[in-house]
């Protein structure tokens, strides 16, 4: 099962922020707001500075990315504000417009993703609206509420890192507290005091080709957070009545079919180990283990053996490689440090 956190990872029409970007930014009017020169002027200049702070932090990274702007003008006639469903049903009717807008850009200037920002001269809560993999075929934009300028050249990078699959670290408390541990001067956790894009965001916007063991480390601390609220949920939903077998190894409690396990559910065993994925009797399918000292096994099982997977440890360390007899036989180990060393069985 994918990490929430990376739901947007190469999803919708801005896909990796690398090559020539261009930011088409468009001066909305609505019903109750409009725009001046002076103002426009302004976020002009921001828009120059939220360049620069991206092509800082790329330049960070290695990797390279040139950013350029344009300017447009619109007007609606309806009221806008954090997430209207007015203005979402705007940009659905006229998605069409946008997208075909963004691909004659990308063919005639030679542009590799242009990201729609959309600025209202009024207060409120800045958004961007991005795919997720059920709807795959919406369009991406920014919202950017202009009434406060302080700050607002990070506002505006942190809402384009966004439409390219960026998350907010401060969705749930839990998750806000270990950003700040593993993050402390992330974007995505504070634009009022920060403008630095951390390695997990690096890796999510395409500047990192894989997460390194700090942003490894702190997916895996996230999901037990969101495993335990996920297990509560999965509880509630199947009591005893509906899905529980004693077995001597342990209890299973999840979907049933003809009096076995059949599709996906949980098992406690004897030794508090936990199993929960796919079963066809036996454990078939896509799965984890989490044993008692917190390692995290995740990977595939065939008749109740697992043949691929990979460890999660509780010290931040992975271990990932071949596995025989739904044992693993050779891999190597990945250290927080960023050290690597090799595993062989019988070693």
């Amino acid at each position: 099962m994918e990490h929430f956190l990376l739901h947007g990872k190469n999803l919708g029409n801005n896909r990796c922020l690398l090559g020539n970007i261009l930011l088409y930014c468009i001066f909305l009017d609505d019903e109750e707001s409009e725009w001046d020169n002076y103002s426009k002027n302004i976020v002009k200049e921001k828009v120059q500075q939220a360049i620069t702070i991206i092509k800082n932090n790329a330049r960070y990274y290695q990797v390279n990315v040139e950013v350029t702007s344009q300017y447009y003008n619109d007007k609606v006639l309806l009221k806008t504000g954090f997430r209207t469903r007015l203005f979402y049903d705007y940009m659905n009717q006229n998605k069409q417009k946008y997208l075909k807008q963004s691909e004659s850009l990308k063919c005639n200037h030679l542009y590799d993703e242009v990201s729609f920002l959309f600025f209202v001269n009024k207060k409120s809560t800045s958004y961007a609206n991005i795919c997720q993999k059920e709807y795959p075929n919406e369009i991406e934009y920014a919202m950017v509420f202009v009434k406060n300028v302080t700050c607002l050249e990070a506002t505006i990078v942190h809402e384009t890192l966004h439409l390219f699959g960026a998350v907010d670290f401060y969705i749930m408390k839990n998750i806000k507290d270990l950003a700040l541990h593993y993050f402390p001067d992330s974007i995505m956790l504070s634009t009022y005091q920060h403008n630095k894009v951390d390695e997990l965001t690096a890796y999510i916007i395409g500047w990192r080709d894989y997460a390194n063991p700090q942003a490894n480390y702190f997916l895996y601390k996230t999901r037990l957070i969101t495993q335990q609220m996920y297990l509560d949920e999965y509880n509630a939903k199947y009591s005893v009545s509906k899905g529980t077998i004693e077995f001597s190894t342990g209890i299973y409690n999840g979907e049933i079919e003809n009096g076995h396990p059949k599709g996906y559910g949980k098992i406690v065993f004897t030794d508090e180990s936990i199993y929960e994925g796919q079963w066809d009797v036996l454990r078939n399918g896509e799965g984890k283990t989490i044993f008692k000292d917190g390692t995290i096994l995740k990977g595939k099982w065939k008749n109740d053996q697992c043949i691929e997977g990979t460890y999660y440890y509780p010290n931040g360390t992975i271990l990932s490689g071949k596995w025989a007899d739904g044992e693993m036989i050779e891999g190597i180990f990945y250290y927080m440090d960023g050290k690597t060393g090799h595993y062989k069985k019988d070693k």
